[in-house]
């Protein structure tokens, strides 16, 4: 075992000790100028026992952007204003090629604002695919403008999935 007050000693500089109890805290994993370790969207794992925590916009928008992500499970823990993301487009969770396949729990919780304006000709909607499982998810005030066929507010196709205890209310 390592004796600690061996390396540090009064005949050294002061910033030598630092230095040293510096070297030392971060080898062992303890650097007191460390940041936190990095979270995917607000928290989790994407497993069924810990899925990932989703509060923002931006969280939300993440997901449409991270097709590695769309068979983890998600779930809401806040209602999210999608005018939160101040203009930027909104990614489409899931698509023609790769259908959303994991579980979207919305814990009773509501996505206000959607607004999806593409020319893309099929799935369109927050979920553009779902081949998983979306539940207790509320839309309020969507806008979908959009050309071809399975357009849908909440999904443009469900394949092979689940849709329970969602709405969509335009006020």
């Amino acid at each position: 075992m390592y004796n600690f007050d061996d390396t540090l000693n009064a005949s050294r500089p002061v910033k030598q000790n630092v230095l040293l109890a510096m070297i030392l805290l971060t080898a062992i994993g303890v650097c007191p100028f460390g940041s936190r370790a990095y979270a995917k969207y607000g928290g989790g794992a994407g497993t069924q026992s810990s899925p990932y925590l989703i509060a923002t916009a931006e969280q939300l928008n993440a997901i449409g952007a991270t097709p590695s992500d769309w068979s983890r499970h998600f779930k809401l823990t806040a209602d999210i204003d999608v005018n939160d993301l101040d203009g930027a487009a909104f990614n489409i969770i899931g698509n023609s090629n790769v259908a959303f396949s994991g579980v979207f729990d919305g814990d009773n919780h509501e996505i206000l604002n959607l607004k999806l304006t593409t020319s893309q000709q099929f799935n369109t909607g927050l979920f553009g695919s779902v081949g998983g499982e979306v539940r207790d998810l509320g839309l309020v005030k969507p806008t979908v403008l959009a050309q071809g066929s399975s357009v849908g507010a909440l999904a443009g196709r469900l394949y092979h999935g689940s849709i329970f205890s969602c709405y969509v209310r335009r006020a």
